[in-house]
């Protein structure tokens, strides 16, 4: 009898055992507890943090441009993208390359600069004015989330956002990496529990880099726990090409493509996220011309028959080994949004080459991240001891990868189940 009512008893645990963990997974709970056992460090994508500027110019491109200005957003307003106020904010926004030190400058008489490192505040809504609505909303939803269930802004979730018109050389020279080292070994030291370091679009390669040339192996095991990675644009995207070319309009309604080319050109990142020369794309015709085809080979002759002088060797110079894909050598999850047209080929006709939306030529991904580049994580599962798990959520579109509740919850089970 005794034996009996051991059993009785021991069932009983049981069950309310796994009522709890049925609980944990349904409503959100966690019986891992505590925001402090797994905190979070996001590294947002291109376009996805604010940059603010501040004018003293003693000459304008436009007359209706302002030469003085105390600090304002420029990225995003939607002021500043209103036809012809475009064109200032265009002009304020471009790098200059300057081809005998090698080194990139703001136009004179402009200064940029991000905010709030560490805090979300910069990456969850990118036009501040906006916050009522969603249409500048970017990582609010999953940092809601998490703040919903015990995270604290700016302490057990922080974010590293940064100039993205910049690839990683100028990152580097601009002390970005090593604020990022700062930040996740201070969160590693105030709480005693490894980072998980959360990314989406041009974050997971920036990221990448990180993992993989600023810090060793010694330090990624003592800091960090996992990698997740959402929708990232690890071998480049066709939309890249476009902006090159024609322009893009990065899906802004009130803007015209070909507003920013002139400053997309001059971007950093705009070359550095162009589908690189390699097994990925090979010989396969990125752009279709009047005058000839181009592939990922083909970028010295394409920026010399657009008339852009310096930027092959801008290209050249930019070019690191993220590029090869090497494995970040931490445990990874690789997830991305398929089910989307996106972009794949592009053809100009006379009329269209090169000031004009080409036709475009579609295949899966994101809408924005086509599917061969969204899957190069595969490779690491035979290339790493750690574990990677790749897992695609159809159809989400690309910036939806961080809205998305099916996206959200799977991040969350990630954190709570780790």
């Amino acid at each position: 009898q005794q034996d009996t009512a051991m059993m009785k008893r021991g069932s009983k645990r049981a069950t309310i055992l796994a009522f709890l963990t049925f609980l944990s997974w349904v409503g959100g709970l966690s019986l891992a507890t505590e925001p402090s056992d797994n905190p979070i460090a996001i590294i947002p994508g291109i376009l996805g943090s604010q940059l603010w500027a501040r004018l003293n110019r003693t000459a304008v491109k436009y007359f209706f441009c302002d030469k003085e200005s105390d600090w304002y957003s420029l990225w995003l307003s939607f002021e500043q993208l209103a036809y012809p106020i475009e064109k200032c904010g265009s002009d304020n926004i471009m790098l200059h390359y300057d081809p005998d030190t090698k080194e990139y400058r703001n136009t004179e008489g402009v200064e940029i600069v991000t905010r709030d490192f560490g805090r979300t505040e910069s990456v969850e809504y990118l036009d501040p004015s906006l916050k009522f609505t969603d249409i500048t909303n970017y990582f609010h939803d999953i940092v809601a989330n998490f703040v919903d269930k015990g995270y604290s802004r700016g302490e057990t979730i922080r974010a590293a956002p940064f100039d993205w018109r910049f690839a990683p050389v100028g990152l580097l020279k601009q002390g970005y990496f090593d604020k990022v080292k700062s930040m996740i070994e201070d969160m590693y030291d105030t709480y005693k529990h490894k980072i998980t370091i959360l990314t989406h679009s041009m974050g997971g390669p920036i990221s990448l880099y990180f993992l993989t040339e600023f810090v060793d192996q010694t330090w990624k095991d003592k800091h960090i726990k996992q990698f997740i990675t959402l929708s990232a644009v690890w071998a480049g995207s066709v939309k890249s090409v476009r902006a090159m070319i024609s322009g893009d309009n990065e899906g802004i309604f009130i803007d015209r493509p070909i507003w920013g080319r002139e400053s997309a050109r001059s971007y950093q990142s705009t070359m550095w996220l162009l589908p690189p020369r390699g097994d990925v794309w090979g010989d396969f015709p990125l752009a279709f011309t009047p005058k000839r085809n181009y592939t990922a080979n083909d970028y010295e002759d394409l920026f010399n028959d657009l008339g852009l002088k310096y930027t092959w060797e801008m290209y050249r110079g930019l070019m690191d080994n993220t590029s090869k894909f090497p494995a970040p050598n931490v445990t990874t999850y690789c997830y991305y949004g398929l089910g989307k047209e996106t972009p794949l080929q592009l053809t100009y006709n006379e009329e269209q080459y090169p000031d004009e939306p080409p036709d475009v030529v579609t295949g899966d991904g994101d809408g924005t991240v086509p599917k061969q580049s969204l899957t190069i994580c595969s490779r690491w599962v035979k290339e790493q001891s750690y574990k990677v798990y790749l897992k695609s959520f159809s159809p989400v579109e690309h910036v939806h990868m961080i809205k998305n509740k099916r996206v959200i919850d799977a991040v969350d089970k990630i954190i709570y189940s780790s």
